[in-house]
Order: structure tokens, then C-alpha cells, then sequence
């Protein structure tokens, strides 16, 4: 815990009552050590705000995230940089989609998606026509989502 909280006051000299002198309760010296010990509790507060501080910034995120904007079947996301595959969700959706049809109005379909490892599959349902296949060409979008310590 950071904290600091005054423990000098001074108490004011009145003229023509307080002889001030070097020593005593009431004299220079014991003041200006007084003064001395509030300054080093300053100086600890503020050494405990520094070390706070760069523990903050040195604190690994407690959350990450890959994003590849152009992946290919078979091709694995990447984990997020500090974590573990484990800690991590990936997923995969359609970027680009690209079919070239002999006929007019034949259905196709696809499917992309991303196992539990971070490998992308990419199914395509191309049918052929007249014995020749429909070329298909699909990229996906891929993210990979890291929790410290796991979902």
C-alpha cells in the first residue's frame, strides 16, 4: 500500500517567550531532525509508488490477441506473444470467396473453421459440371484470443 500521512507539525515560536536555541525540545536541532524524518517517510512513499509502478509495467496483459488477416487451409494461428495455446480460443471466418461456375444457379457450400489447436480447415462442396470441377477459391480471417490462465 502506498500512503503517506504528515507526522511534523510545527509549533510556532512566539517572540518574547520561546527562547530559541540549538537544543532542547523546543530548539533548532530537534525540529530540523523532525523535519529530517517527515522527509524520509516522503521518500519511502514515493519509492513504494515507483516500485508499483514498474511492477504495473512489467505485469505481462492479462489478455492477447492474434489477429491474421489472410490464412489458408491447413495453416495454424498463431498464439499470442506471453501466453500458451492452452489459455487461448481461436477462430475462423470467411475473408474472401471466389467461384467460378459452368452453370448458373448450382449450389455450392463451404465451411471454415478452426480447431482447438489453432489449425484452420477450409471445406469446400464443389460440384462439377459436365465432369469438370468448379474452381473455388476461399480465404479465411483468423483470431486467436488468450486469457491468463485459461477460460
Amino acid at each position: 500500500m502506498i500512503g503517506y500521512a504528515p507526522q511534523f507539525q510545527h509549533k510556532d515560536w512566539i517572540d518574547g517567550v520561546d527562547t530559541v536555541q540549538a537544543g532542547g525540545s523546543n530548539g533548532f536541532n530537534e525540529r530540523f531532525h523532525a523535519l529530517e524524518s517527515e522527509f524520509a517517510l516522503i521518500a519511502s512513499a514515493i519509492a513504494s509508488a515507483e516500485t508499483e509502478i514498474t511492477n504495473a509495467e512489467n505485469t505481462p496483459p492479462a489478455v492477447g490477441m492474434t489477429v491474421v488477416v489472410g490464412i489458408s487451409n491447413g495453416a495454424s494461428i498463431p498464439v499470442p506473444t506471453g501466453f500458451q495455446a492452452s489459455e487461448t480460443k481461436f477462430f475462423a471466418f470467411v475473408k474472401t470467396y471466389s467461384v467460378d461456375l459452368a452453370t448458373a444457379g448450382t449450389n455450392i457450400g463451404f465451411s471454415v473453421f478452426s480447431s482447438d489447436t489453432g489449425q484452420v480447415t477450409v471445406l469446400t462442396d464443389a460440384p462439377s459440371t459436365g465432369g469438370v470441377a468448379s474452381a473455388q477459391i476461399i480465404y479465411a480471417t483468423a483470431v486467436a484470443i488468450a486469457k491468463r490462465g485459461g477460460w
